[in-house]
């Protein structure tokens, strides 16, 4: 969660009005940070710009509020052309990654950024990074400690140079950013003011928004709140009742299936009145850019039945469609053990963070844990087998909950087993 503005925080009126602060000329600051991704999806007719620009003086928000950077994404070509905000990660230095959450990226009307991209069409917004990341001190040492990652792409952030300053000042009206931040802001209010869920509230919130398949949010340990939460952010739009008429499967990359990649992705469907989707984007997921892209592909090819108005007329909406990928159980299986056991197997290793606190307590070692994964690859649980510090312990059960695994396998058949994962945590001065 990102860190939040005070409560009586008005933001576009406050932020003009900051002595010596606020929009600056390209003359007076014509530099900032910038970075570009150029993405060419493999398997997919698809390609895309992605572009970052950051410079705190630019436009000023206070400092608890967090690190704003504007992004865009453009240049698109082909048909599975789609920008998913949330598979954008910061990398900070050797140590530490931090992965776009849902809630931190937005367009500059407070809705959800991302989607469907056509030729010559421009999808703009804004990313806010947590303060607690401590940008600033990480672009002491230079930009080049800061990379931009977008599946298998990379770019580190590099001097703006004046054109392209100049370029992200023509293109972002910052009374228009500053009244997104603002609906931004009251959104992260109304989802802190949202109570936990108990587990028959869960129940009935599951069946609710994926009827008849409720249960896949449990199967795959998808967050109940973090769903609602998305849905809180898009409850103004219309969601429909109407049935689907044409469904298409999404295609399992071969790629997604070698590394065992396999998870839920929640898409959000636009459907216009003529029953064909005409624009999605992630609402949740829990798996791979790849599987991602796949589901948003293939959610195009969907058609429902038209919904009528009271009036009679044919209306739009907005229509919420789980893709689950799931691994046939012969795709973990590595062959050539003596007894026909074979461990569990560690498919998307999150590394653990190395928080700022732990480097001021100059903290280093080894943290082991031994890992129960049960028959369907899920988390059992985790017994800390050798510890170094309660922070870095904690950093390292945070990293294991959020992993991938496949299940050990006997004879060829999943069951329940254990590996030993160890962390190693390096403190450079």
């Amino acid at each position: 969660m990102v860190s939040l503005l005070p409560p009586a925080f008005v933001l576009g009126v406050y932020l003009l009005m900051i002595p010596g602060r606020g929009p600056s000329s390209a003359e007076n600051h014509p530099g900032g940070f910038a970075a570009t991704l150029e993405i060419k999806e493999p398997g997919f007719d698809a390609s895309l710009r992605i572009s970052l620009f950051h410079d705190s003086e630019f436009f000023s928000i206070p400092d608890s509020t967090g690190y704003l950077f504007l992004v865009s994404a453009d240049q698109a070509a082909g048909e599975d052309a789609f920008f998913i905000p949330t598979d954008l990660a910061f990398e900070f230095g050797d140590s530490l990654v931090y992965r776009v959450e849902f809630e931190q990226a937005s367009d500059f009307f407070g809705q959800a950024l991302g989607g469907k991209l056509r030729s010559g069409e421009t999808q703009i917004g804004f990313i806010l990074l947590p303060h607690a990341i401590g940008l600033d001190r990480i672009l002491e040492g230079g930009p080049q400690n800061v990379v931009v990652r977008y599946a298998n792409h990379r770019s580190s952030l590099r001097p703006a140079v004046m054109d392209e300053a100049n370029r992200w000042r023509e293109l972002v009206d910052q009374r228009l950013l500053a009244a997104g931040l603002n609906l931004w802001w009251e959104w992260i209010r109304t989802i802190n003011r949202a109570p936990s869920m108990n587990e028959g509230e869960r129940r009935f919130f599951a069946e609710r928004v994926l009827p008849g398949q409720g249960h896949i949010l449990a199967e795959e340990d998808m967050s109940h709140e973090a769903l609602r939460n998305a849905l809180l952010r898009v409850g103004e739009r219309k969601l429909l009742e109407s049935r689907s008429i044409q469904r298409v499967a999404p295609r399992y990359p071969a790629a997604a299936r070698q590394v065992g990649a396999r998870g839920l992705v929640v898409t959000l469907c636009y459907i216009n009145p003529g029953g064909e989707v005409a624009d999605a984007l992630i609402l949740a997921s829990n798996t791979a850019h790849m599987l991602n892209l796949s589901a948003l592909s293939a959610v195009q090819e969907w058609k429902f039945s038209r919904a009528t108005g009271l009036d009679g007329k044919s209306g739009d909406g907005w229509k919420l469609i789980p893709m689950q990928f799931l691994l046939e159980p012969s795709a973990a299986v590595a062959q050539g053990s003596a007894d026909g056991y074979e461990l569990p197997r560690v498919v998307k290793r999150v590394d653990p963070e190395y928080s700022f606190e732990a480097k001021r307590l100059k903290l280093s070692g080894t943290v082991v844990y031994r890992v129960v994964v049960d028959a369907k690859g899920k988390l059992k649980r985790a017994v800390l087998e050798e510890g170094v510090h309660p922070i870095l312990n904690q950093a390292s059960l945070v990293a294991i909950e959020k992993s991938l695994f496949l299940p050990a396998t006997r004879d060829g058949k999943p069951v329940e087993g254990e590996l030993v994962m160890p962390f190693r945590f390096v403190h450079k001065p």
